[in-house]
């Protein structure tokens, strides 16, 4: 197969032997938007903070109840390839779990001191009583997001018998860190979130309100899209602007290009406070005025929107000269798939169902556009492209691709700096996880800005070193006070525009 020699060009083919097979094991299938050359690249870490003291036993024997519960047995299982010589994956999950093979993989370490007292731990970004802040990237604190030893590619799982999950925990003497990393075929963020909801119900002694896995056995989106789809559009509304072969192989070019003259970018996370964001939505507002387009009000666009345009125009402006850009939004197809996918009430789908959308800007629009003109050119783009009828016809488009080459569609001028941006707001990870029944030892209520157990800060990383990580912008989530983080892959010139821009915030 096609992928088969593009996984062997992106050294990910097989190079060991695989365990024998378990007989008794159960077979699970990884999806059409799970098997992909890029997510098989990426092992995702997140790395959650909480003010008070857990007891990793506690941690482990919830998450265990939690796997050894119908189709949440999926996440308990091991990465395999098919037996088929198809290059494809499959999980293989144990009948029972044992000391040999168990659920998930744990690991602890211990630290006597308060969290503010470890040299490492002291630096964990916090907000700033000053405004907008930009502080040290996750790879930093990559000793509390899992062991020194854990699978960080593919080919970690696929030729040992390590778990999907692993799970590191840190203590200190009034705080505790809980680092779990996956292998990204598993599951897009909205599936790993409703793990560690369902983990908070088993940990609560509520496993009967644990929420069924769906499509865990046939993909959801099958059929979705095909010729025989009669909801489906007939034509995605970018059909036009779709690069054929010779336009993705001068994209890939252009990047192979970038990648040896400027091979690293810098990773750091950003704290932007309500404050901040207020800004931007006033300064989109005169934009629009500006430019007559804000005359009837204030034109609709989101935090999300305001943020996919800052931070366009911060990479932008750090180009050498103009050119043209494509903004990529990942979209959750789950509540744009009416009919096919069930709704949240009947359960939850854990598993990648996401695809793209793009907001294509002329050079001059990414050189010199307005905030609000290229936040609305977004807020336009998604309204367009994710009507259930264009989201069906960009998944039936978008199977064919991945199951050919790994890869999905790209629209836009093949020149174009791609810039790509991934939400996770509405995980709402502040509000779905609750260890509070793992809580031993809790601060004073007078040093608390959360109840014991809840999350008060979150970090997440990418194990293994990835140089397609680029000119990426990823919104965490918002706290309790409001403040959005975002972990982002810049280059040096993208994060002296954020410091000059957070500068001038700041003194005005």
């Amino acid at each position: 197969m096609v992928q088969s020699l593009m996984a062997r060009l992106w050294g990910l083919a097989p190079k060991h032997v695989a365990p024998p097979p378990v007989p008794t094991d159960t077979v699970y299938p990884v999806h059409s938007l799970d098997d992909t050359a890029v997510l098989r690249s990426v092992v995702v870490t997140c790395t959650l903070h909480f003010d008070a003291v857990l007891d990793p036993d506690v941690l482990a024997a919830g998450l265990t109840g939690l796997l050894s519960q119908g189709d949440w047995r999926k996440l308990g299982g091991r990465l395999r390839l098919r037996p088929d010589g198809s290059g494809r994956l499959e999980v293989h999950t144990p009948a029972a779990y044992t000391a040999a093979r168990p659920a998930a993989a744990f690991s602890r370490q211990v630290f006597a001191v308060r969290i503010a007292e470890h040299p490492l731990a002291a630096r964990l970004p916090r907000p700033t009583a000053r405004g907008p802040s930009v502080h040290r990237g996750g790879q930093v604190f990559r000793p509390f997001a899992a062991r020194p030893d854990v699978p960080a590619r593919l080919d970690d799982y696929l030729y040992s018998d390590a778990p999907l999950l692993s799970v590191h925990v840190t203590l200190f003497d009034d705080a505790t860190l809980v680092g779990f990393c996956v292998p990204h075929v598993l599951s897009d963020g909205m599936g790993m979130a409703a793990m560690v909801a369902a983990w908070s119900l088993v940990l609560a002694g509520r496993a009967a309100e644990v929420p069924p896995v769906l499509g865990a056995r046939q993909d959801v989106l099958a059929g979705v899209g095909d010729d025989g789809d009669d909801k489906a559009a007939k034509e995605f509304v970018l059909e036009d602007q779709k690069l054929g072969v010779w336009g993705t192989i001068r994209m890939i070019l252009g990047l192979l290009w970038e990648l040896y003259w400027y091979p690293e970018m810098e990773q750091h996370i950003m704290c932007l406070p309500p404050s901040f964001l207020a800004r931007l939505r006033r300064q989109a507002e005169e934009d629009l005025r500006a430019e007559g387009q804000g005359e009837d009000g204030p034109a609709f666009v989101t935090d999300g929107d305001l943020i996919s345009a800052w931070g366009t125009r911060m990479i932008m402006d750090a180009e050498p000269g103009a050119r043209p850009a494509v903004i990529l939004n990942a979209l959750d197809v789950r509540p744009k798939l009416p009919g096919v996918v069930r709704p949240a009430a009947e359960g939850v789908y854990v598993q990648n169902l996401v695809v793209s959308t793009f907001t294509t800007l002329t050079a001059a629009e990414a050189w010199r556009g307005s905030l609000g003109g290229i936040a609305v050119r977004v807020r336009r783009s998604l309204a367009e492209q994710t009507t259930p009828a264009q989201a069906r016809r960009m998944v039936g488009e978008l199977r064919p691709a991945l199951a050919g080459t790994g890869f999905g569609l790209f629209f836009g001028d093949p020149s174009s700096r791609l810039v790509i941006l991934t939400n996770w707001t509405k995980m709402n990870v502040f509000e779905a996880v609750d260890f509070g029944p793992a809580v031993v030892k809790a601060r004073p209520e007078a040093e608390r800005t959360v109840a014991p157990g809840r999350v008060v800060g979150m970090l997440s990383l990418a194990l293994a070193a990835n140089r397609w990580t680029r000119h990426m912008i990823n919104v965490a989530g918002k706290d309790k006070e409001g403040n959005t983080w975002i972990n982002a892959w810049l280059a040096p010139g993208a994060w002296r525009n954020i410091e000059r821009d957070f500068a001038a915030t700041t003194s005005a």
